[in-house]
């Protein structure tokens, strides 16, 4: 884990709810693609994700 990615979850354990924005934000997109292409359907991945 990186620097920055370990301030952001420690900020989450204290109750920083836009820490936990950030770092949804910071692997929403890569994570979407990643289980799109293991599933290869845009519309169940979105609801994976959710």
């Amino acid at each position: 884990m990186e620097e920055r990615e370990a301030k952001i979850m420690s900020e989450i354990s204290e109750g920083n709810i836009s820490a936990f924005k950030e770092i949804v934000e910071l692997y929403q997109k890569p994570l979407i693609n990643f289980i799109t292409r293991f599933i290869g359907d845009k519309t169940i991945t979105e609801d994976i994700t959710q």
